[in-house]
């Protein structure tokens, strides 16, 4: 079974033939959501929308329903009107101001009155007042639009993920806007064995000690306040091998942080130990050197057994420790270099890898043909040549993820938390196929 990345992540269960590699790879060193935790309550962000010169009428459903946590809503304080050209809000007739309260039984008469006949896209804010909580620290956004022309609903989709029992699980939602609108989420129904909580970028699961299937649906509405049908998240909770016992202090809510955990146990990277914690240092960027290191690990290239020179120009540039792995990458045709000012091929093992040579380097080692597909990212024409059909691959197989805003950023370095994603849904990958590290 093949995790995807951001739409699934099921990991592999099966026993693993483990070679520690890469010691010297890491040395010690010293939105769309409002958000919630387990003991507080908040109010989603939310939209309402109308045809052109229609009036938009409230409820107080519209308000309550958007509640997370186990308080109940007693009532809104305006923080912000909406834009005064646009439109202007009335409660029961009459004009509102910023500051004023509004019981949460009189929201039903609350309404936006347009000022124009022109589209409109506008906004107000407030903050919730909770019934034995009191007012919110958070300000929420009510999103107003006005359009002449049909917009068509998202498509949110199911997603698969697996984690361990004692190791929280935070992902993406996922969905499709046929209009290209931007979307926010909401949870329709809870997890039986667990808890959802939402964050900035997502949502976090915590399992409540038990191993099995765990599931919770979820929404998504685009900002003309159109809800896609409900999808649902499943979690497979896992009680991990009798080996396994490291977690990553500074993951927290990485979506990275269970696959980090999996090429720990697989033996392919692993952080630094300081006294009883772990570190990955996510947001540090993986040089070159680093990185072929780890595809070869991961695919297994076989490694010369004595010192060998890769062949390179700057072959004394290259760390000792990784001169093996690159040599093997020379050898096995994955790594050629470029050429240098003076023509001879150079390695460039201290420079940051970009995502577009990443991309490249993996689908070389993993062999992976590539079908001529045509890139449809928003920058694909920043992409260079050389890499256009690696990319195309190695992201058309989920290994290689593209941004929110659909760009795939070629150029941009690869981090630790961006090459634990690509490295792990490779080993997946070739998994499958019965090969590298999970294959034998």
């Amino acid at each position: 079974m093949r995790p995807a990345k951001r739409i699934r992540f099921l990991a592999v269960s099966c026993a693993l033939s483990l070679c520690m590699v890469l010691a010297a790879f890491f040395t010690p060193t010293l939105a769309f959501f409002s958000r919630r935790t387990a003991e507080e309550s908040a109010v989603q962000t939310f939209s309402k929308s109308a045809g052109v010169g229609d009036i938009v009428t409230f409820s107080q459903q519209d308000f309550e329903s958007r509640v997370t946590g186990d308080d109940s809503l007693s009532g809104i304080v305006l923080s912000a009107l909406p834009d005064e050209e646009s439109g202007i809000l009335r409660l029961a007739g009459r004009g509102v101001s910023q500051g004023e309260t509004i019981a949460v039984e009189s929201l039903g008469a609350l309404s936006f009155i347009p000022l124009t006949e022109d589209d409109i896209h506008t906004s107000f804010s407030f903050i919730p007042v909770f019934a034995d909580s009191g007012e919110s620290g958070d300000s929420v956004s009510v999103a107003v639009n006005l359009s002449g022309t049909q917009n068509s609903n998202p498509i949110a989709r199911d997603l698969s993920f697996e984690t361990y029992l004692d190791l929280p699980l935070c992902g993406v939602f996922s969905s499709l806007d046929p209009d290209g609108d931007a979307c926010t989420y909401k949870v329709l129904t809870d997890p039986s064995n667990g808890a959802v909580t939402l964050t900035d970028t997502g949502f976090c699961y915590t399992p409540d000690g038990r191993a099995g299937s765990d599931s919770f649906t979820y929404q998504a509405i685009d900002v003309f306040g159109n809800p896609s049908a409900a999808a649902t998240v499943t979690v497979e909770v896992l009680k991990r091998p009798a080996d396994s016992d490291i977690t990553y202090t500074d993951m927290g809510q990485s979506t990275a942080h269970y696959q980090a955990v999996k090429l720990a146990e697989a033996g392919v990277l692993t952080g630094e130990r300081i006294g009883s914690e772990s570190f990955l240092k996510p947001e540090l960027e993986v040089t070159r050197a680093e990185f072929v290191a780890l595809v070869a690990s991961v695919v297994e290239l076989p490694l010369p057994t004595a010192a060998v020179s890769t062949g390179l120009a700057d072959n004394e540039a290259i760390p000792t420790w990784a001169q093996p792995y690159v040599a093997a990458a020379v050898s096995s045709g994955v790594v050629y270099g470029q050429k240098g000012e003076d023509g001879n091929h150079i390695f460039r093992a201290g420079d940051t890898i970009t995502r577009a040579e990443a991309a490249s380097i993996i689908q070389r080692a993993a062999r992976m043909t590539a079908d001529g597909r045509t890139l449809t990212y928003a920058d694909a024409d920043a992409v260079p040549s050389w890499a256009t059909q690696a990319v195309a691959t190695v992201s058309a197989a989920e290994i290689m993820e593209s941004y929110p805003d659909h760009t795939i950023r070629p150029t941009a370095a690869v981090t630790r938390e961006d090459a634990v994603k690509m490295l792990y849904e490779t080993m997946c990958y070739l998994q499958e196929k019965g090969e590298g590290v999970l294959g034998n």
